[in-house]
């Protein structure tokens, strides 16, 4: 297929005979009804690697794809798995009920004095695993909703013309093929137009999802591998003890400064800053208990389209049993601020690395990124 008489030829020939390279395509990589070219090739230096290589027949463009197959065994990336609650029997309403008939048991929160086992009470409660059970699922690659059974057939109809063609070469039937593929083409922007209209406007008020759609629907660069210079289970686990003890480390560093400036946490500030005037009791910061309505309030602004915490009840969940958690909920927090004490279960979350650029295996330039 190669013009051996062709000037670009001959450089082609010189330059793989030089670095010592093979081109190992030998079938025209570009076909019509008048002629046919090998324009598109593959070089290796090492030809004893190569199980296969060839053409494909493919219908995206008038130039076929080539391919090479080396004899190599890569590492198989292990398939991805993601923890979700499953709402397809979830019935607001139900849900609510089931919490109400269990009033007597949220109600005893009022009654406990500690923080945890208050939170424990709440909890036990409010599992959903009946009404939105927990699943495992395999994350898949990028959808194409808008393709429709329609478009199928007839992007299978532009296959066979093409294998017709191939075995006819008749001009006739590359018109034929010609004429489906464009059709296809057609067809898929016109279903993408719509799709994409459709989920705007279902979304329209909603910042988040019209983002999302966005980005589903422009080209994007696919994620480079992170590549670490030990175990990924060893980088993981000092991420987590390098994150884990910030709030210890900065507490012994917070303690040092007391011991350095001769501050003592039961000084008075008077005596502490050398202040020349009293301090009143008003002045001095407190928490002011919350009421309902304000709880209400903050959690009915929140977005739903946010990720969940550890143990996946989403803000939906929490939104449509509202009426029924207002009050325990409510205390809990008041005991949290009178006690100046955080519930333990509260501290756990979900945390996942925002890799920056520089060393993947120096914590500074990992983001953690919890999911409360």
């Amino acid at each position: 297929m190669l013009n051996t008489t062709s000037r670009e030829c001959k450089s082609l020939t010189e330059m793989t005979s030089e670095l010592n390279l093979k081109q190992i395509i030998e079938s025209p990589t570009r076909i019509t009804d008048i002629s046919q070219s090998l324009i598109d090739v593959i070089l290796v230096s090492s030809p004893n690697t190569v199980r296969d290589s060839g053409v494909l027949n493919c219908t995206i463009s008038d130039h076929l794809p080539v391919y090479v197959t080396l004899k190599l065994k890569p590492t198989k990336p292990p398939p991805i798995h993601i923890t979700v609650r499953s709402y397809r029997n979830y019935d607001p309403e139900l849900f609510a009920t089931d919490l109400a008939s269990k009033s007597e048991r949220l109600l005893s929160v009022f009654s406990v004095n500690d923080i945890n086992e208050k939170l424990k009470i709440f909890n036990d409660v409010l599992q959903t695993d009946s009404h939105a059970p927990i699943k495992t699922l395999k994350v898949r690659d990028r959808p194409c909703p808008f393709v429709t059974p329609e478009i199928k057939e007839l992007m299978d109809k532009r296959d066979r013309l093409h294998g017709l063609f191939l075995k006819t070469r008749n001009h006739s039937d590359w018109c034929n093929f010609k004429a489906a593929r464009n059709a296809v083409k057609t067809e898929l922007i016109k279903a993408q137009r719509n799709h994409v209209y459709n989920e705007v406007m279902k979304h329209k008020n909603n910042t988040g999802s019209l983002w999302k759609i966005i980005k589903d629907t422009v080209a994007y660069k696919e994620k480079e591998t992170v590549v670490y210079s030990k175990d990924p289970k060893i980088v993981a686990e000092e991420f987590n003890h390098f994150f884990s003890s910030v709030g210890e480390n900065t507490a012994i560093a917070a303690s040092q400064l007391l011991q350095d400036y001769n501050i003592y946490p039961d000084t008075p500030p008077t005596a502490a800053f050398n202040r020349n005037y009293p301090v009143y009791e008003s002045e001095m910061f407190n928490f002011d208990p919350v009421s309902c309505s304000e709880v209400k309030n903050i959690i009915m602004s929140m977005p739903t389209n946010k990720a969940p915490g550890k143990d996946k009840v989403s803000m939906r969940i929490i939104k449509d049993c509202l009426p029924v958690i207002l009050g325990p909920l409510t205390d809990i927090i008041n005991a949290s601020l009178t006690s100046s004490e955080f519930p333990q279960s509260w501290k756990e979350a979900e945390v996942i690395p925002l890799i920056k650029e520089g060393d993947h295996d120096y914590h500074p330039t990992i983001v953690p990124f919890p999911y409360l």
